[in-house]
């Protein structure tokens, strides 16, 4: 999973035999003929290359999907994290129940963000100011948020573009700025020349013997119907012996030329092309908040009105935007109000919101939830709310490859600008730049489905209907009773929640070109396509529903003893969709805790267990997987000196050691134990 770089092509292993085995066996003229007839070869163009009849060339060896090695992650960063924080602030009291706040914050840090793609936050900063005013009634709130990325950078493109720094890249280059075999050519050489472990050297029967593997190899070729797996071959060592060939032309980690080609990625923008693997973002917003409670004016109710205002400025220069030529900016704003009224053991709350962005219609959305006093110790609570939610800023403005997938926002602006270089993979396309642009991705695009589906019938593809994305709607009731005894506690709640036009990635072929009959089925039948995560929303309406409760009591009035646990679920069970849904949540979690303050003067401890059962992770641009479920056990001890005012705690998590992964591609976590002291003079 954390290996990055590791860049399929298709080789064309025929082509390799005929061009670096054949010429070198020793043939004569007539086996030689009866080769290149074998082959549907009628003769060579002035440059060497074969002219085929009818119908082009009949295989022998075939074609074979090849991954270029790559780089593990721990070889890509440093691992370290560090954070630091400055917060200051000024608050003036022009009288006695009102203040002016005036107050800035400031962070900076590194560490391994893990969103679309493993993205490693170098030197990141963020910094807000804001200035405030409140009494007791109005509130007034105007604050700017401003992002500096440093030299945060994309793994995985920093993987490619180390790999595609060794000499001669991944194709081999013969001139140009990197002139060098490159990983395939090498890779192909060792495989197919006439080496310890070559072809000739490995085939059954004739093992060490390459005269005899000549004469198997050519009685072979020349039994019709008989292919390369027909000799049995035992190609795996083959294959294995090619890598480590390959592998000693690429860039090792710690030499200059390592060095020199890592500073660039880092912090150049984020380019295949262009070496870079940077994300160079400026980004920031600049809000107004107002709320004003009605309190002195009306007494029917408790009423609270309010509004904002959001200003947006992309600035990434391109990098995780389509902001190419200029940052992009857009508004959105909302008003609302709010009302409490308390009818006897009755207390109701409703709300209701109008929001409106810039490139969206506006819509209402209402608001109420009541709970109901049964008596002293026991109440019911119950809401029925609905949301609106318009696409985030990446739904609608990214633009970027993280070269597993390529991430597209889907606001009509967005599919005009978007413009993304890509590598052909196949071998009479490798390494060619084509540039794929937003209306051909919507225009030309198959479903992930239908092309997985196919078995290689081409006349199955299925078009992918692709729209821009508009806002979500949401619809959620909830429904809770709690009651509260001397010595016992006990609360559940249950929710329902239906979506609809939910917003969700969906994954689509796209072809790197197209041809004038066939469209881009050539394209994708010969590898020279990418997979896009499109920003759109599902036809289909999704639903989580879910109950929680906790159980509190004190047993032998010497221990606490506490229970909490929660089932949630998705249904979103549509098998043919290309959408990811990333609900990412374990159906069942469970944590119990036992503890006690009262076995002795100055003691507490408090032991606990925590467990969640196995769940799918979903995360577009990255691998899927399952996380296994994962039981914890954690302590700690607390030791009281009342002579000092102190306190010692003494404790661990996860006491078992067996390390667990909370999603897919992070690190593992295991145990830890600390000792800490608290002095309160």
């Amino acid at each position: 999973v954390n290996v990055y770089g590791d860049i399929a092509q298709t080789l064309p292993m025929d082509m390799a035999f005929l061009g670096n085995v054949l010429p070198n066996l020793g043939l004569d003229a007539a086996t030689t003929g009866a080769i290149l007839g074998r082959y549907n070869i009628n003769g060579f163009n002035a440059d060497g290359t074969p002219i085929f009849g009818a119908g082009g060339i009949t295989p022998y060896f075939g074609n074979m999907t090849v991954a270029s090695s790559g780089y593990r992650e721990d070889q890509l960063v440093d691992n370290k994290a560090s954070s630091m924080k400055a917060d200051i602030s000024l608050h003036y009291k022009p009288t006695e129940d009102s203040e002016i706040i005036i107050n800035s914050k400031v962070g900076q840090g590194n560490t391994m963000l893990h969103a679309t793609n493993r993205n490693m936050l170098k030197n990141f900063g963020l910094q807000q100011h804001k200035i405030e005013y409140n009494n007791k009634n109005l509130t007034l709130r105007l604050y700017t948020s401003i992002e500096d990325s440093g030299n945060t950078h994309d793994v995985s493109m920093l993987g490619a573009n180390m790999v595609f720094a060794q000499p001669g890249g991944l194709a081999g280059a013969k001139t140009g700025p990197n002139p060098g075999v490159g990983f395939f050519p090498a890779y192909i050489g060792s495989f197919m020349g006439t080496g310890t472990n070559g072809i000739l050297n490995n085939i059954p029967g004739a093992t060490g013997n390459i005269p005899g593997g000549v004469g198997l190899l050519m009685q072979s070729m020349l039994t019709p119907g008989q292919r390369w797996g027909n000799l049995q071959p035992n190609d795996i060592p083959m294959h294995g012996a090619a890598r480590k060939v390959a592998e000693a032309n690429m860039l090792q980690p710690g030499s200059a030329a390592w060095d020199k080609q890592y500073n660039k990625s880092i912090t150049t923008g984020m380019s295949l092309f262009g070496g870079g693997a940077g994300i160079l973002d400026n980004s920031k917003s600049d809000s107004f908040e107002v709320n004003y409670n009605l309190q002195d004016l009306v007494s029917i109710a408790d009423i609270i009105i309010g509004g904002s205002h959001r200003k947006y400025t992309l600035r990434s220069n391109g990098t995780l935007f389509t902001d190419y030529d200029a940052p992009i900016e857009f508004t959105d704003a909302g008003l609302y109000a709010q009302a409490k009224k308390k009818l006897g053991s009755l207390t109701l709350t409703g709300s209701m919101r109008y929001d409106k962005s810039q490139y969206f219609s506006g819509h209402l959305t209402p608001r109420i939830g009541g709970i109901l006093a049964l008596n002293e110790n026991q109440n019911v609570r119950f809401s029925y709310q609905t949301g609106y939610q318009n696409p985030s800023s990446q739904d609608q403005y990214i633009g970027l490859d993280v070269t597993q997938t390529i991430f597209m926002g889907t606001s009509p602006d967005n599919i005009e600008r978007f413009r993304m270089d890509v590598a052909g993979v196949s071998a009479a396309q490798a390494g060619k730049k084509f540039t794929l642009t937003g209306p051909h991705v919507i225009a030309n695009s198959y479903t992930v489905a239908s092309v997985l589906g196919a078995g290689g019938d081409p006349s199955k593809f299925v078009k992918a209907v692709l729209d821009n994305v508009s806002p979500q709607y949401v619809k959620s009731y909830d429904f809770g009773y709690r009651i509260n005894g001397q010595k016992t506690a006990f609360d559940i709640n249950v929710y329902y929640t239906e979506w609809d036009n939910f917003i969700a990635a969906k994954n689509v072929i796209t072809p790197m070109y197209m041809d004038p009959t066939f469209g881009g089925i050539p394209a994708i039948g010969q590898g020279d396509f990418r997979v896009m995560s499109i920003d759109s929303n599902t036809d289909t309406t999704v639903m989580t529903h879910g109950v929680s409760g906790s159980f509190e009591t004190s047993l032998f009035k010497l221990y606490d003893f506490n229970l909490t646990s929660s089932f949630n679920k998705m249904e979103f069970d549509d098998p043919t969709s290309d959408y990811e849904a990333g609900f990412n949540t374990p159906q069942t979690r469970v944590k119990i805790s036992l503890g006690s303050s009262k076995l002795a003067d100055n003691f507490a401890f408090n032991l606990s267990m925590r467990y969640h059962d196995g769940f799918l992770w979903q995360q577009s641009g990255f691998p899927d997987g399952f996380v296994p479920e994962n039981t914890v056990f954690d302590a700690s001890v607390n030791l009281a000196i009342p002579s000092i005012k102190g306190n010692i705690k003494i404790g661990g998590t996860n006491l078992g050691g067996d390390e667990y992964q909370p999603f897919i591609g992070t690190g593992s976590i295991g145990s830890q134990f600390y000792v800490g002291f608290t002095l309160n003079p």
